[in-house]
């Protein structure tokens, strides 16, 4: 069975906003209250076989140009790489998040979240 294709770019719930963060650099902020359930953050681009995947984080790590770009794991041997300047990239982790995946590309509130809390992920 092939990986469901993710959106081709990402999506950012509006009341998200990236400010200065005291975990790193910066990061996402919830701007209004957030309901827990709703969906915040749509991960798009484009999906790789680990072998590619090697391949691009090679090339990064030996040209000083090339653009910076997240990846995550969305099923055996599939990953999603993120292009790069996308809001999502400034989202921090944090071993108990308060966003998680409710979909492959899809974040979603795991509690009802308060204006001027950061959003971060697992």
């Amino acid at each position: 069975m092939d990986p469901e294709p993710p959106p081709r770019d990402a999506w950012v719930d509006g009341r998200v906003v990236v400010r200065r963060s005291s975990i790193e650099g910066r990061g996402l902020f919830a701007r209004d209250d957030i309901a827990a359930g709703s969906v915040v953050l749509r991960l798009g681009g484009r999906l790789v076989r680990s072998a590619d995947l090697g391949e691009l984080i090679a090339a990064a790590d030996t040209d000083p140009d090339a653009s910076d770009f997240d990846s995550i794991t969305v099923y055996e041997d599939a990953h999603l790489v993120m292009p790069s300047g996308s809001v999502v990239h400034f989202a921090n982790h944090s071993c108990d998040p308060t966003l998680w995946h409710v979909s492959p590309y899809e974040l979603a509130a795991r509690r009802h979240l308060r204006a001027g809390e950061q959003l971060t992920v697992d």
